[in-house]
């Protein structure tokens, strides 16, 4: 009996034992599978998450790119703005020292002999003399969004003044005393004086690169 009961009792352990080691292996499997499957979703997670942020990086140097290239651009276009004022301002301030430079003392010279000059020389003076303050008031005009209020006024106070003194020359039977171009004669010499001192000031600031004044 005894007998018996050990031989049974040994088996029963040898089944629980097998029974067990069974158990061990089958959930062993179960969690190495769980796992892999746990891996597989985190690397597929890992590997989207790291795809979308390759996109937005991407996104961003792409957006950032733009920009520089933007600010490049504008830069560029400052640049080439501030030189195109400064050569449109360099023409304007030559040409003011370019007609003033020939007109002033041709007006002044006539002035004084207009009355001594023969009709035909007379007319043809007087008409070269107009055709040089045309071109003294298109000086002005391109040259006055680079001039101060003051400056401009004094260009134009001799370029009003000089008409006005020639046309009073243009009378067919006055005289140079009727005419009052003496008087004349003076002003315009005071009034040239004082434009080629404005011419001068605004020459030389040029050559600085002093900043430009624009009205």
């Amino acid at each position: 009996f005894l007998y018996s009961v050990a031989a049974t009792t040994g088996g029963t352990v040898m089944l629980l034992a097998i029974a067990g080691w069974l158990c061990r292996t089958q959930i062993a499997h179960w969690l190495n599978r769980d796992m892999e499957t746990v891996k597989a979703m985190h690397q597929e997670s890992l590997e989207h998450k790291k795809a979308e942020l390759a996109r937005e990086l991407e996104a961003y140097r792409t957006n950032l790119f733009a920009q520089v290239e933007a600010m490049k651009a504008a830069q560029d276009v400052k640049k080439s703005m501030a030189l195109l004022v400064a050569q449109r301002r360099f023409e304007a301030i030559e040409k003011l020292r370019t007609v003033y430079w020939s007109i002033g003392m041709e007006l002044e010279l006539f002035l004084q002999v207009w009355d001594r000059l023969g009709k035909e020389e007379r007319s043809t003076t007087r008409s070269a003399l107009e055709t040089g303050l045309e071109a003294v008031r298109n000086a002005n005009k391109n040259a006055f969004p680079f001039l101060d209020i003051e400056s401009a006024q004094a260009l134009i106070d001799f370029s009003n003044t000089a008409t006005i003194a020639l046309g009073r020359a243009s009378h067919p039977t006055w005289s140079r005393v009727e005419c009052g171009l003496a008087d004349y004669h003076e002003q315009i010499f005071e009034l040239r004086c004082k434009a080629d001192q404005v011419i001068s000031k605004h020459w030389r600031a040029m050559l600085a690169m002093e900043d430009i004044h624009i009205n």
